[in-house]
C-alpha cells in the first residue's frame, strides 16, 4: 500500500472517530421518527437533520443515521462539489409534526445550492469554498443555517451551524 492510500485511510478513520464522538451527544432520530421538541415562545419549530455520510457508518451496523447538532462538521477529502443530505421537520409547540413545505433562501447561490429530493428532504450542495447563509422559512418559523467551507491541508472542511430566526 503506498503512502498516499495509507494517508487517506488514516484520515477517513480519524474523521469517522471524530464524527462518532461529536454526534454522540447530539439529537438523533432514525429515519421517519420525530423527536419531541417544545418551544412555548414560537408557534412552530423548524428542526434540520443531516444524514451522516454513509462512508462513516458502512460496516458498523448503524444503518441510516440522521443527526441535528448545533454545528454539523465534516472533512471532505474528495473536494467540491460536496452534497449534504438534509431533512426538515416542522413541529408545532407541542412537538407534533406539521406538514409544510419550507422555502429556502440562499444568500450566495454560486457557493451553495439547495434542491428538494423528497417531501421534506433536500440536498445542500457546496460548490466552492467560502461562506453563505441559508434561511429555511415557513409562515410561522425560520431557521438560519450558516455554511462555511474552507480548504485546509488538501481537504475541504465544511461546517453548517443552525440557529433559530
Amino acid at each position: 500500500m503506498d503512502q498516499s492510500n495509507l494517508l487517506k485511510i488514516t484520515f477517513l478513520s480519524l474523521v469517522l472517530i471524530a464524527s462518532m464522538l461529536f454526534t454522540a451527544g447530539c439529537a438523533t432520530t432514525p429515519a421517519g421518527n420525530i423527536s419531541s421538541l417544545s418551544d412555548a415562545d414560537e408557534l412552530n419549530t423548524i428542526q434540520v437533520f443531516y444524514k451522516l455520510d454513509p462512508r462513516l457508518t458502512t460496516g458498523l451496523s448503524m444503518g441510516e443515521r440522521w443527526v441535528s447538532p448545533p454545528t454539523y462538521a465534516i472533512v471532505v477529502a474528495d473536494g467540491v462539489p460536496y452534497t449534504i443530505e438534509a431533512r426538515v421537520e416542522i413541529l408545532d409547540r407541542n412537538g407534533q409534526p406539521l406538514f409544510a413545505v419550507p422555502e429556502w433562501i440562499v444568500e450566495h447561490p454560486e457557493m451553495v445550492t439547495v434542491a428538494p429530493t423528497q417531501a421534506n428532504e433536500f440536498k445542500i450542495t457546496i460548490q466552492r469554498d467560502g461562506q453563505s447563509t441559508l434561511r429555511v422559512t415557513t409562515p410561522d418559523a425560520t431557521k438560519t443555517l450558516s455554511v462555511k467551507a474552507i480548504y485546509q491541508n488538501h481537504a475541504l472542511l465544511v461546517e453548517v451551524s443552525q440557529t433559530d430566526g
